[in-house]
């Protein structure tokens, strides 16, 4: 009964942990100990799993298995969790690895509080162990709501256990004390110097640390000392200085190592089990010196795009790249079209987007910052700051762009068109705002009277034949505001932009039509929950935009992103939830007291 007590309790702790190491590949890897390869040795002769990548991955072991990180399904935040985080000790992105985001799959399981199941407190240290090693800003409201909560769920003597009412355990605590220090909390603060008490009061005489202060757990095992000992390096402390007597908490790790086989004994006289290659995988880590997590992958860059189609818009926003081809790839998922690249001799060739296909001298072509590189698009690596377009049609079309001033009475849209150097004025393009049109001047211009137009949102655009259609510069006419007044509060608009012969299909609505964070100050993070329904007859794209004071300009976040990377999809008769963030940084030194801004949503027809 007690073995079999230790080895389901350890059967939980691998479910619920989650870590990477620091490991650059390409050069020499220095001071592998002849142990942590023999147990390197060991564990890659046996299945697979996330830690056993992981350790593989601290010793600088080539060509590691990765196969069982891809394809995850879950309902389980902690299986995105472990997959994450060795996903990134391979040095690779968690958003793009296997054609998921793993990311994005961990942070739906944020409810606006805590992280997975909140009758757990695990899945909540290893999900912001997970997001911290894939990049995610310390300021998105996710990671600090998280570090919060687990601040929030500390017990008295310091340390942590496996969910929030569960007594403190040396695993939970060690794998909180680096969750923490990953997210900036100082080693100075007290949530970590009491929880640095806690685990020296678990050390045994033998050096070694068990499990917590329960009549079986009290002995020390090889998990225990390995999270122990990567928690003590996370403080920038040495565990070979927790001295007792003449031994240490490395010093018990080794004496536990198996001389014939490599692989670590869970205690002393303990025969191996499915576990120990996990086990194992905790010590290697540990007697490198790794603490979690051991590597954070810089957050993949988002650039602004079009892809215009032959008769419409068929997608704007921001996606990742890293290269111009792939914008479309990762476009594709935000707008729901097709898409077709053929392997030629030259190179990756796009042929059709949404069903318009390339024909004769009429093809997809690609612009960065108006101009057409030399080179194709597979191998144009962006830039940060680079926006991309896409386009049907042929070489000779130059880039076209819509500027417009406006009053109470009248809107000047005003088109240029890009000349390879210099930005000049478009005659006889044509505006189009809703079902009006007009056509412009020699100065690129054109009046447009507000009071001949419907009240709503409208999206004014330029076309002329031999030019790529412009950018959409939103116009609001009427009871439609363009932004929407906040007191701390947003008041969200229920209109919709109206589309050239498609103001009938679009209609949608958001509700609560206002929200109110609050009392709030430096540091805080509140998230409101919005729902959109879409009662029109099509299927409808939706961005935002945030305006008003710089608090919510820098800080609004939807669905656990800043605000301007949301777009969502929305079937007809459908409806969607929405978590609208406020997330205050700690060093927030703006203006304070009541602050104005607003939200405005609009959609497409894809």
């Amino acid at each position: 009964m007690f073995l079999k007590k230790k080895v389901l309790l350890a059967a939980l702790l691998f479910l619920g942990l989650a870590g990477v190491f620091i490991f650059l590949f390409g050069g020499s890897i220095n001071a592998v100990s002849d142990e942590s390869q023999a147990a390197a040795n060991y564990i890659l002769a046996k299945p697979q799993n996330a830690w056993t990548t992981m350790a593989l991955a601290s010793v600088g072991q080539n060509n590691i298995p990765s196969e069982h990180l891809k394809n995850i399904a879950s309902n389980n935040a902690n299986d995105y969790s472990s997959a994450v985080l060795a996903i990134t000790a391979l040095g690779q992105d968690p958003r793009t690895f296997g054609g998921s985001d793993y990311a994005a799959k961990l942070k739906s399981f944020w409810n606006g509080t805590q992280l997975g199941d909140s009758n757990l407190l695990n899945d909540d240290i290893f999900g912001l162990l997970a997001l911290v090693s894939a990049g995610e800003p310390l300021s998105n409201p996710i990671v600090s709501g998280i570090k919060n909560y687990i601040i929030s769920e500390q017990n008295s003597d310091g340390g942590w256990g496996w969910s929030p009412s569960a007594g403190s355990d040396s695993n939970m605590t060690s794998a909180s004390v680096m969750a923490l220090v990953s997210a900036g909390v100082p080693t100075a603060d007290n949530s970590i110097l009491t929880a640095v008490n806690f685990l020296k009061t678990m050390q045994n005489q033998d050096g070694g640390f068990g499990y917590d202060g329960s009549d079986w757990g009290k002995v020390s095992d090889a998990a225990s000392d390995s999270w122990v000992i990567s928690a003590i390096y996370a403080i920038s402390q040495n565990p070979a200085d927790w001295n007792k007597g003449e031994v240490n908490p490395i010093t018990y790790l080794q004496s536990l190592q198996d001389a014939t086989s490599g692989f670590f004994h869970h205690q002393q006289g303990d025969q191996e089990t499915s576990f120990t290659p996990t086990e194992t995988a905790y010590a290697i880590i540990a007697l490198e010196a790794k603490f979690f997590p051991l590597n954070i992958v810089a957050p993949p860059q988002t650039f602004l795009f079009r892809i215009e189609g032959k008769d419409e818009t068929l997608c704007q926003g921001s996606a990742t790249g890293p290269t111009a081809m792939d914008i479309v790839k990762n476009a594709a998922s935000i707008c729901n079209f097709t898409y077709n690249i053929e392997t030629t001799s030259y190179g990756p060739y796009l042929t059709a987007i949404a069903g318009d296909e390339a024909s004769g001298s009429i093809g997809w072509l690609y612009l960065v910052n108006s101009i057409s590189p030399p080179v194709g698009a597979a191998d144009y690596n962006l830039q940060q700051g680079d926006e991309v377009v896409w386009y049907f049609g042929d070489f000779s079309w130059k880039p076209t762009k819509l500027e417009m001033d406006n009053n109470e009475t009248t809107a000047s849209p005003r088109v240029t068109f890009f000349d390879s150097s210099t930005w000049q004025n478009l005659e006889g393009a044509t505006v189009k705002a809703g079902n009006s049109t007009f056509i412009t001047d020699s100065s690129g211009m054109v009046s447009v009277s507000i009071a001949s137009l419907q009240d709503g949102l409208y999206q004014i655009f330029a076309e002329k034949e031999g030019y790529i259609r412009s950018n959409k510069v939103i116009l609001a006419v009427g009871q439609a505001p363009s932004d929407h007044q906040v007191g701390l509060k947003v008041n969200l608009v229920q209109t919709q932009p109206l589309q050239e012969d498609d103001q009938d299909s679009i209609f949608f609505s958001v509700s609560p039509s206002e929200v109110d964070f609050g009392d709030m100050k430096a540091g805080d993070s509140k998230t409101k929950t919005l729902s959109l329904s879409n009662s029109g007859s099509k299927n409808i794209n939706v961005d935002v935009e945030v305006g008003g004071a710089e608090v919510f300009m820098s800080n609004t976040f939807i669905n656990g992103n800043i605000w301007n990377d949301f777009s969502a999809n929305v079937a007809k008769n459908a409806s969607l939830d929405i978590q609208l963030m406020l997330s205050v940084p700690d060093s927030y030194s703006g203006e304070f007291g009541e602050q104005d801004g607003g939200l405005t949503f609009w959609a497409i027809i894809p």
